[in-house]
């Protein structure tokens, strides 16, 4: 639709107006679009937070959830505009071979946020705090569990998160890489 309309057109001629540099175009049209994009999606998120609202599976208010929806699109055009620069950049490099050169440099930043999402990302949207404050035995069995399953995970690593303020969640899961691995309970689970 938005090729339909000309929406992408008239961001590249906004980009090309703008400035003559590649570069700066790149960093104007990737975001701009991505945010054009985003926005003609809204209503659609919006219906399906009201309908997560309506069946309960949602007690997060429209407030504090187009706030998560903002914060979610600004690492969005982060990323995009990051990962755009890059493959404008190989593909001006190496015409014949960027899919390759793209795929190469798109590893480490993806193994990047792997590594960075429990630590940077996930706190911008929820609270943790150690499980072991709240729930020692539960930790404890935790790490058992862990140490079984072949994971290495030490106790200063399980994590509450409180989800119980946005939704009605019961969900348990590892995350991360390396340093940043982690377990996470949701606070819902154990109330349940």
């Amino acid at each position: 639709m938005a090729l339909r309309f000309s929406f992408v057109a008239r961001i590249r001629d906004f980009a090309q107006q703008t400035t003559e540099n590649r570069f700066l175009q790149g960093l104007i049209f990737i975001p701009v679009l991505a945010l054009v994009l985003d926005l003609a999606d809204l209503p659609v998120h919006m219906a399906w937070h009201g309908l997560s609202l309506h069946y309960q599976q949602s007690v997060q208010r429209w407030g504090s959830w187009f706030l998560d929806w903002s914060k979610a699109v600004l690492i969005e055009l982060a990323f995009l505009s990051l990962m755009g620069l890059i493959l404008f950049l190989v593909i001006r490099k190496s015409p014949r071979r960027w899919w390759f050169y793209f795929w190469l440099a798109s590893l480490p930043i993806i193994l990047g946020i792997f590594i960075l999402e429990p630590i940077v990302i996930d706190p911008l949207f929820y609270k943790f705090e150690p499980l072991a404050n709240q729930h020692p035995q539960l930790t404890t069995d935790l790490q058992k569990l862990t140490q079984r399953a072949g994971l290495q995970i030490p106790r200063d690593r399980m994590f509450l998160m409180n989800a119980s303020s946005k939704n009605n969640e019961i969900n348990a899961y590892v995350t991360g890489l390396g340093a940043s691995k982690r377990v996470v309970i949701v606070d819902n689970t154990i109330q349940n």
